[in-house]
């Protein structure tokens, strides 16, 4: 055996099977989801919470949707990677879209008609055919995704926008340079967008847009395909990392204004701290018995977010949703529209 084959082999077997399900990925992904439902918990419900928490909450609320996006595409690449590497056939890519639209259109349509059902008793306004269509057939994030009668259910035109771009970025994974480079252009361009207006409320049709998290998606992206596991000497490194990723997390966004979290300079902090914080919890191997609560701490939590803000306002009547395009909720003496 050859040296290079010696090597090859060794490679091989640090890479993530494609078939291996990360459940560590699954757990920080619901995690996440409750940090985002904590959120809007808080936004809603008023709670009396001390000012220099603020912006901590913000930057776990509001990254907690965009590490949603750098799990989508760490995950996907990892699962589809191969599939789409030697190039977009007719089986695998009808296979991909079945999957994720398996996955979301069925819940997301029950979510669309009991938003619609909502504004029917308390008068909002209905949207019309076309928009109903387009939520349903997740198409909306394509042409303008502050376009639904999902409360909070934004992210989901991104998303969806992202999964048509994978199988296309896994092709061009050579010249992932160029890749990296538009996302970030997009990302800055976005940025300077939101600086000059100043104020969420007002931004909040450019904040949603695609090319706004684009960056998340395909650093995650990236990541998975390089399908690695790191070396590590003991099992509580990744803990480790985590718990420092954490700590920088809080020590930049502690009495951060809610504005900042998602403009300026921080910005250039918290995408690479969430990128770091997916890659070492991907490192981490559950034992059988955290594995047992990945169903209910991992996918099904995850789940919740899409229906749960719907069934929070009309149950308790406290926000202002009578457009279709926007939900404003209470943020300090703003109105935002952070997630």
């Amino acid at each position: 055996m050859t040296t290079d084959q010696s090597c090859q082999e060794s490679v091989a077997a640090e890479a993530y099977p494609a078939t291996t399900r990360l459940d560590s990925l699954d757990m920080l992904r619901g995690l996440c989801a409750l940090a985002v439902a904590i959120y809007h918990f808080n936004l809603w419900g008023g709670l009396a919470l001390p000012s220099a928490l603020g912006g901590i909450l913000a930057v776990f609320g509001t990254y907690g949707v965009s590490v949603f996006f750098v799990l989508s595409g760490f995950s996907l690449a990892h699962a589809y990677g191969q599939k789409f590497g030697d190039g977009i056939t007719h089986a695998v890519l009808a296979q991909y879209i079945r999957r994720r639209a398996g996955r979301l259109i069925p819940l997301c349509a029950i979510v669309v008609f009991a938003s619609i059902a909502g504004k029917v008793i308390s008068g909002g306004n209905i949207p019309d055919a076309l928009t109903i269509i387009a939520n349903i057939l997740l198409l909306f994030g394509f042409v303008d995704p502050t376009k639904t009668p999902i409360i909070g259910g934004w992210s989901i035109g991104p998303e969806v926008v992202f999964y048509a771009l994978l199988p296309l970025i896994v092709v061009l994974r050579r010249h992932r340079g160029v890749v990296i480079a538009l996302s970030v252009l997009l990302a800055a361009w976005m940025n300077d967008a939101l600086s000059a207006i100043g104020n969420l409320e007002q931004g909040w049709s450019t904040y949603v847009q695609p090319a706004n998290h684009v960056l998340f998606f395909v650093f995650g992206m990236l990541a998975g395909l390089s399908g690695r596991q790191v070396h590590r000497r003991h099992p509580l490194v990744p803990y480790v990392a985590i718990a420092s990723i954490l700590v920088a997390v809080l020590v930049a966004s502690y009495r951060l204004e809610a504005f900042a979290v998602v403009t300026s300079g921080y910005r250039l902090i918290f995408v690479p701290l969430l990128l770091l914080l997916v890659l070492a919890t991907s490192q981490i191997v559950l034992t059988s018995r955290l594995r047992l609560l990945v169903p209910i701490l991992g996918s099904e939590l995850f789940l919740i977010l899409i229906p749960w803000p719907c069934f929070w306002h009309h149950a308790h009547h406290r926000l202002n949703c009578r457009s279709i395009s926007s939900c404003s909720v209470p943020f300090g003496s703003q109105q935002s529209q952070l997630t």
